[in-house]
């Protein structure tokens, strides 16, 4: 990798639970940008509209159920009692995500999280058409582009490089990305970043910020899905690699919790998706 610049803060891994440092490759991360189809950015859209209809933020509560096109294949919401934040939030969480999905189908596939800011951005790893994965950001606190995106870097498997890092889940080893992804402000300032771990530098690395003016209203604030896999129509996709993610804990200043069925729901709508590995609730396998 190029050259980077190091940044004057440490990230709190809540893992270890140990401070590791930081780096700023931004600039680095976005050169190797591509762009994003028009069929991804209009289904990711469709989505998100059923998903945010099926979550009274006012209440925390899950409401029915929204038939598909889009939504859920597999995946968690959080519960109501950790939700909530003052100044920050984050969702520390590996994707796993294989080189291709695999299977039969030219369909879409997103693997996704809020960090349950709803100005917050969502970092995900997409599949479209039988294409190698590519890692993306979905920044909600930006100005929308010319075709309604909200994509602002978006970086191709085969430049993952040291962020890819092999993990053993239940006797195989899969390829994932380990991602912080976080909200922090005070009032109305605040900052929406996303870091990638380093596995050689032992760093998480900076690949995006932005500033923004934000009001936060409590019936407008919240997100209420933690890791998801999203699969999008026709759902004949066959036996796919694995897909899914490990290890997904909620940081705020008033959390600090690894998901478990006592702080999350899960959700499995079977939507050309079969769950075959499931560590309740912070760790999920399907192909």
């Amino acid at each position: 990798m190029g050259a980077v610049e190091n940044v004057s803060k440490m990230l709190r891994d809540p893992f270890n639970r140990s401070e590791m440092p930081t780096r700023d490759v931004r600039a680095e991360v976005y050169a190797k940008n591509v762009q994003a189809t028009e069929h991804e950015v209009k289904t990711f859209l469709h989505c998100r509209r059923k998903l945010t209809q099926e979550f009274d933020a006012s209440t925390f509560v899950r409401k029915a159920i929204v038939p598909p096109p889009g939504g859920v294949g597999a995946g968690v919401y959080f519960k109501e009692h950790i939700m909530g934040f003052a100044t920050s939030t984050a969702i520390f969480w590996r994707i796993v995500a294989p080189r291709t999905l695999g299977g039969s189908s030219n369909s879409l596939v997103y693997i996704t999280s809020s960090n349950q800011a709803a100005r917050g951005p969502e970092a995900l790893v997409s599949y479209e058409n039988q294409t190698p994965a590519v890692f993306r950001v979905w920044d909600w606190s930006t100005d929308p582009q010319h075709d309604g995106s909200r994509f602002v870097i978006s970086l191709p498997f085969d430049d993952w490089g040291s962020y890819r890092i092999e993990m053993n889940i239940d006797g195989q080893i899969h390829d994932t990305l380990y991602i912080a992804n976080r909200t922090v402000g005070d009032g109305m300032s605040w900052t929406n970043e996303v870091f990638l771990f380093n596995r050689d530098e032992q760093t998480f690395d900076l690949v995006w910020s932005h500033a923004f003016e934000w009001q936060p209203n409590p019936e407008t604030k919240f997100f209420g899905w933690g890791p998801i896999i999203e699969p999008f129509p026709p759902y004949n996709f066959g036996t796919t690699n694995k897909v899914g993610f490990a290890g997904a804990a909620l940081v705020s200043d008033l959390v600090d919790e690894v998901l478990t069925p006592s702080n999350s729901r899960i959700v499995n709508r079977n939507l050309g998706f079969e769950v075959s590995f499931l560590e309740p609730n912070h760790t999920m396998i399907a192909s």
